[in-house]
């Protein structure tokens, strides 16, 4: 079975873009249970070092290298408020770009959804195009989808769950993409 990973650019886990990826994943965990395994991930829970040559044992990159590594797919869902990406998510994305691992890149052709989210205005599509280029140049597979639902609210509702509007746009969307994509491949190597 194919392991989905989401995860929230932003490092407030209070923001838009970090519910949106926990509601997605609530989502996907109810349609696709079964068939793709659903895994959350907060990358504010690693205490990343700086990048540095002697700090390639540290045990929060070896866990971090072991959770991106056993993915096969992501959904990464864009920080609102910055205009580009959190340092965290920066930081992350270096330690497993440097990763080393007997298998397979860490990152490497792997599918991946990137969805900025506004309730209104433009919120987290200002950090779509430099979080779009990060991604690329891990060399992931990006599909790329900004998520509008309504002006009247956001993706997610009062309860922490997609709204139907938006599960419908992820669905014909990114989110879509990236799992036929993995059942696709599950298909071909079963």
């Amino acid at each position: 079975m194919r392991t989905l990973l989401f995860l929230s650019g932003s490092s407030l886990r209070t923001s838009l873009n970090s519910r949106l990826s926990i509601a997605a994943a609530r989502f996907a965990e109810s349609k696709f249970g079964g068939q793709i395994n659903v895994l959350s991930v907060d990358l504010m829970e690693y205490a990343l070092p700086p990048i540095a040559a002697s700090a390639a044992d540290d045990p929060s990159v070896g866990a971090l290298t072991k959770l991106f590594n056993g993915a096969d797919g992501f959904f990464v869902s864009a920080d609102e408020y910055t205009g580009a990406f959190s340092t965290q998510f920066r930081l992350s994305l270096n330690w497993l770009m440097l990763a080393e691992t007997e298998t397979r890149p860490v990152l490497s052709g792997k599918p991946t959804a990137l969805v900025g989210a506004a309730p209104m205005g433009v919120g987290g599509m200002r950090g779509l195009p430099a979080l779009k280029h990060l991604l690329e140049v891990a060399a992931m597979d990006v599909h790329l989808q900004q998520l509008r639902p309504d002006t009247r609210g956001g993706p997610v509702d009062k309860n922490g769950n997609l709204t139907a509007a938006s599960s419908k746009l992820l669905m014909d969307g990114a989110l879509g993409r990236v799992t036929e994509l993995l059942k696709e491949t599950s298909e071909s190597t079963a």
